[in-house]
C-alpha cells in the first residue's frame, strides 16, 4: 500500500537508515530454538551438523562429538528432515521514533547435512509522539487457511509495505512453545516506556501480549500509571480487539482506582454507554465507582429510562424480557405493524411476526393483526400460513370459514381444515378422473395434483399407469421436453413395455433426442437389454461431442490464422536468408518451415505446441522440420542463431526417435553455413 500521509511518507523515508540484523542478533536468534537430538532406539542424529551417532548405554546427557553441541532429547524414529521457525524481536530507535522488529527464524535440519538458517524480516511498528496510532510496515500475510496451517505465515517473496493495523496477536506465533514470540535482551526501550524492562512485566504475561502492550496506545497510558495487573486485565478483558471508545473507557475506569470488572459486566457496560451518549464527566464519575454491580445497576436503569421515554411517542410503555430495550426501539421504529401487535399484549405473535417479517405480505399482515386482536396465539408460521391457504381455496361459504378462523386453538384449526380440506379435492379426483391412489412424497399438496391432472391428460395417464418415479420427472420437465419425451412414452406404453428402471430408461431417451434419431422407434425405446443400449448410445454421443470440439477448435485456430496475417509477413522476412538451406544426408532432409500456417500443420501431425505456444515469434530461433525419405515428418528442431546449438529436438508427442542423434551430428555440420546466412540476415535487416 503506498504512504498516504506525511507521516507515513516521513517512515518510509527512514526505513533505510534501519541497521541490519547484526551478527550478535542473528548468533541470539538462531539459538532461539534448541538444538535438537532425534533418537531412534539405537541411534540419533543431530540437528545442527547432521551427524549420526550411536546411543550409549544410560546416557543422561547428550552431546554431538562432531560439533560439540549439547542436545535436546526428541524421540522421533523415522524423522529425516525438520524445518522449524520462531518469532524475535528487538527495539530500534531512530530520532523521535521508536521501532519495533519482529523477525522469523527459519531453520532446515537433514540427516547428513548442516544446519541452513534464514533470518528475515517480516514487520515493523514505527511509535512516535508525532503519531495518534503506530504505523504497521509488513509483509504480505497469506491467506487465512494456509496462514494458519502453515508455519510461516508471511510471504517472504513480498517487500515490507504500509499495511492497515493487523492483531498482534495472532495464533501462529503461539501454537507452540517453539513458535512463541522472543525479545532480544540487549536493545533500547523507547522514552515513554519509562522504567519498563524485559523483567519487569508480570510473569503471567506472555510475551506475544508484553509485545502488544509496549505498541498499543491504550498499554502505553496503563504502564505509565506503573499498574502492572491492570495490563493483564486488558488482555483478560479481550480490549486487544475492542473499538476507541471501550478503549477510552478502560483508561477511564483505570485512573479512578480499582478496576473490578469481570467479561461479561464490562461488555454490559460499555456497550450502554456507548447507546447513552453522557457527558465525559458523568461517564468518569460512573466509571469510578469502586462497586461494579451498582455501576451497572445505575447504567441499566438509566439506558431502561432512556428507550422508554422515545417508546411513549408511540404509545407503548412496556419491554420485553429477552429483548435489548434499544434494539426493541428500532424494531417498533421500522414497522408501524410491529407496534399495534405489541399493543394487543400478545408477546408470542410479537416475536413469531418479528422472527418471519420478510415473508409477510400486506394481505398476511392484516389477517395476522386481526388473529392478534382476537387473543389467537400463533407459535408457527408456516403451520397458520398453509391453514390460510387451504382455507382459501375450499368452496365453503363465509359462515364456515369464520367459523374456523374463530377458534382460539390454532393447531385444531389447522388440523380441521387440513382433513377437510384433503377430503374435498379427494372427491373431486374420484369423480373427475376416477383416481384414489394419491402420491406419497414429502410436502406433497394435493391441491398441485390435482391442478396437474386437470391441465395436463397426459400426466394423468402416466399416473394412472402406476410408474411413480415417471410421473414426477414428467412433471418437473419443461413444456418442450415433456411433448418430445411424451411420444416416447406413448410407444412404450402401447407396445406393453415394462420400465424396470425409469432413471436409465429417461436417460435412454434423452440420448436418443440428443442423437437426432427416432424418438418414437421401438428399436430405442423398448430394447430387451436396455443397459446395453444405453452404453452403446452414451459412446456414440461421446464420439460425437469429441468431434464438435475438434471442429471448434480446428474453426478457432483458423481463424488465428487469418488474423495473423502481418506475423505472417514480418516472419517470412525473417526467414528469407535460410529459405535456401536445405540439410540432406541418405535418410534425413532438413528444412526451415517457411511460415506460419506451416507451423500449425507440423503441430497437428507432431501433436506438440510448436504452433500453440507461438515458436514462430522467438526472434534468435529457427524452427526446422527433419523428414524421411517418404517425405514422413520425423522431428521438429529448435535452433539458437546467437549461441549455434539446437536447444530440443522433439518427434512424435515430445518423443525421440532412431534418428535423433544423427539429426544433431548434421545440423552440427550445418552449423558454419547456418551462421554465414545469419550474419548476413543481420547485416540487412539489423
Amino acid at each position: 500500500m503506498q504512504p498516504k500521509n506525511a507521516i507515513q511518507k516521513e517512515v518510509i523515508n527512514l526505513m533505510p537508515k534501519l541497521q541490519p540484523a547484526g551478527k550478535l542478533f542473528s548468533t541470539w536468534a538462531t539459538n532461539v530454538l534448541k538444538a535438537t537430538a532425534y533418537m531412534t532406539q539405537k541411534q540419533y542424529w543431530c540437528s545442527e551438523c547432521g551427524t549420526v551417532t550411536k546411543l550409549q548405554k544410560n546416557q543422561t546427557t547428550i552431546v554431538c562429538p562432531h560439533c560439540g553441541t549439547t542436545l535436546h532429547r526428541k524421540i522421533e524414529y523415522r524423522k529425516q528432515r525438520e524445518r522449524r521457525i520462531a518469532f524475535v524481536n528487538k527495539f530500534d530507535r531512530i530520532d523521535s521514533w521508536s521501532i519495533f522488529r519482529t523477525f522469523t527464524v527459519e531453520t532446515c535440519s537433514e540427516k547428513g547435512k548442516e544446519k541452513t538458517v534464514n533470518i528475515a524480516e517480516v514487520r515493523q511498528i514505527w511509535n512516535s509522539p508525532k503519531s495518534q496510532k503506530p504505523i504497521f510496515i509488513e509483509r504480505n500475510l497469506k491467506s487465512f487457511g494456509c496462514a494458519y496451517y502453515c508455519l510461516q505465515p508471511f510471504s517472504l517473496y513480498s517487500t515490507l509495505e504500509v499495511r492497515k493495523q493487523t492483531n498482534l496477536l495472532t495464533g501462529y506465533e503461539e501454537k507452540t512453545s517453539e513458535n512463541s514470540s522472543r525479545i532480544y535482551p540487549k536493545m533500547r526501550f523507547p522514552d515513554w516506556a519509562g522504567p519498563i524492562t524485559r523483567k519487569t512485566f508480570p510473569e503471567n504475561l506472555s510475551e506475544t501480549k508484553y509485545i502488544f502492550s509496549l505498541c498499543d496506545p491504550t498499554t502505553k497510558e496503563i504502564w505509565k500509571m506503573d499498574k502492572k495487573e491492570l495490563i493483564i486485565k486488558f488482555f483478560d478483558l479481550k480490549m486487544e480487539n475492542a473499538d476507541e471508545f471501550s478503549k477510552k473507557c478502560f483508561i477511564e475506569s483505570c485512573r479512578s482506582g480499582k478496576f473490578n470488572y469481570n467479561q461479561k459486566t464490562w461488555d454490559t457496560v460499555v456497550s450502554k454507554l456507548k447507546k447513552l451518549k453522557l457527558k465525559d464527566e458523568e461517564r468518569i464519575s460512573l466509571l469510578s465507582e469502586e462497586n461494579t454491580n451498582r455501576t451497572r445497576r445505575i447504567i441499566e436503569q438509566r439506558y431502561r429510562e432512556k428507550a422508554l421515554s422515545q417508546l411513549k411517542q408511540y404509545g407503548i410503555t412496556t419491554v420485553p424480557e429477552k429483548r435489548d430495550e434499544f434494539a426493541f426501539l428500532n424494531i417498533i421504529k421500522d414497522d408501524p405493524y410491529t407496534r399495534d401487535i405489541w399493543k394487543t399484549g400478545m408477546e408470542q405473535n410479537f416475536e413469531t411476526y418479528v422472527h418471519h417479517r420478510s415473508e409477510f405480505t400486506e394481505s398476511l399482515k392484516e389477517r395476522f393483526l386481526e388473529f392478534c386482536r382476537k387473543g389467537t396465539e400463533i407459535n408457527c408460521f408456516y403451520s397458520w400460513k398453509k391453514m390460510l391457504q387451504q382455507l382459501d381455496a375450499l368452496d365453503i361459504d363465509e359462515k364456515k370459514k369464520c367459523w374456523y378462523l374463530n377458534l382460539k386453538d390454532i393447531e385444531k384449526a389447522g388440523y380441521c381444515v387440513n382433513k377437510r380440506y384433503t377430503a374435498e379435492f379427494k372427491k373431486k379426483l374420484k369423480r373427475e378422473f376416477n383416481i384414489t391412489r394419491l402420491p406419497r412424497f414429502y410436502r406433497f399438496d394435493i391441491k398441485d395434483f390435482y391442478e396437474d391432472i386437470k391441465n395436463d391428460p397426459h400426466a394423468e395417464t402416466i399416473w394412472k399407469n402406476g410408474n411413480t418415479y415417471l410421473y414426477n420427472e414428467y412433471i418437473a420437465m419443461n413444456n418442450e421436453m415433456k411433448e418430445k419425451i411424451w411420444q416416447s412414452i406413448k410407444i412404450a406404453f402401447r407396445h406393453q413395455y415394462k420400465i424396470q428402471e425409469t432413471d436409465i430408461w429417461l436417460d435412454l431417451v434423452k440420448l436418443v433426442i440428443r442423437l437426432n434419431m427416432d424418438h418414437r422407434s421401438p428399436k430405442y425405446i423398448c430394447p430387451e437389454n436396455m443397459i446395453k443400449m444405453h452404453d452403446k448410445l452414451q459412446i456414440i454421443y461421446n464420439r460425437n461431442q469429441e468431434r464438435i470440439r475438434k471442429e471448434e477448435k480446428n474453426a478457432r485456430e483458423l481463424a488465428l490464422l487469418k488474423t495473423l496475417s502481418q506475423e505472417d509477413k514480418n516472419y517470412r522476412k525473417r526467414i528469407s536468408p535460410f529459405e535456401d538451406l536445405i540439410i540432406k544426408s541418405n535418410d534425413l532432409t532438413i528444412k526451415v518451415l517457411p511460415d506460419i500456417p506451416s507451423f500449425k500443420k507440423e503441430a497437428d501431425a507432431m501433436h506438440h505446441c510448436v504452433f500453440s505456444n507461438r515458436y514462430y515469434e522467438k526472434q534468435t530461433s529457427l524452427i526446422l522440420s527433419a523428414r524421411d525419405k517418404n517425405n514422413k515428418r520425423v522431428e521438429t528442431i529448435e535452433y539458437d542463431l546467437n549461441n549455434q546449438s539446437v536447444i530440443q529436438s522433439r518427434a512424435i508427442y515430445n518423443g525421440t526417435t532412431p534418428f535423433h542423434n544423427e539429426i544433431l551430428q548434421l545440423m552440427n555440420e550445418y552449423r558454419n553455413a547456418i551462421n554465414i546466412r545469419y550474419e548476413k540476415a543481420c547485416q540487412v535487416y539489423g
